[in-house]
């Protein structure tokens, strides 16, 4: 009986323990020689390159977005060079653009940058974290966008986007 007992504990630890995630949609961009992806609820818009928050189809200027760009850069550009000219043409382009915190991380096991931001827009304030990592000589944005008050959120979704990334050879 107490072994009984204890093999279902067991079987019931292990079904509570077990963490099912829903299967996530990629991005392949073959040309950038990147992966990237999404939960369900977000989609590709290829217009904008960006993967957005499903809307059912609408569009809103305040809609969660990740941001998707790549550039050629010298062979041994350095991430950190790449993020603080972000950083300083951030502050120059847009005087509305608070930088709140920069923070170093790893993506596919290689240095990576994140640049926490707030932006004034007329109605509302808009909260961004802009990803930079350089692989080889190309360095790839990933920025994701969403009002400040929503941030938060869904903060959880954009690291789980940009932890998915990988890089094609």
């Amino acid at each position: 009986m107490k072994i009984n007992l204890l093999l279902l504990l067991c079987v019931f630890a292990l079904a509570c323990g077990t963490n099912k995630q829903e299967p996530m949609q990629e991005f392949v961009a073959k040309d950038a020689k990147f992966a990237i992806k999404y939960p369900k609820g977000w989609r590709f818009d290829s217009t904008r390159y960006a993967i957005v928050k499903d809307l059912d189809g609408q569009l809103d200027t305040y809609q969660e977005s990740i941001v998707l760009g790549s550039e050629q850069v010298p062979l041994n550009y350095k991430v950190a060079e790449f993020a603080k000219a972000f950083s300083t043409s951030l502050k120059i382009l847009d005087s509305t653009c608070t930088i709140t915190k920069t923070e170093p991380c790893k993506i596919a096991n290689v240095d990576a940058v994140k640049i926490f931001y707030n932006k004034q827009l007329p109605a509302d304030t808009f909260s961004s974290c802009a990803l930079f990592v350089v692989q080889d000589s190309t360095a790839f944005t990933v920025q994701a966008n969403a009002q400040k008050s929503t941030f938060s959120k869904t903060e959880k979704e954009f690291n789980s986007i940009f932890n998915s990334i990988t890089f094609l050879k």
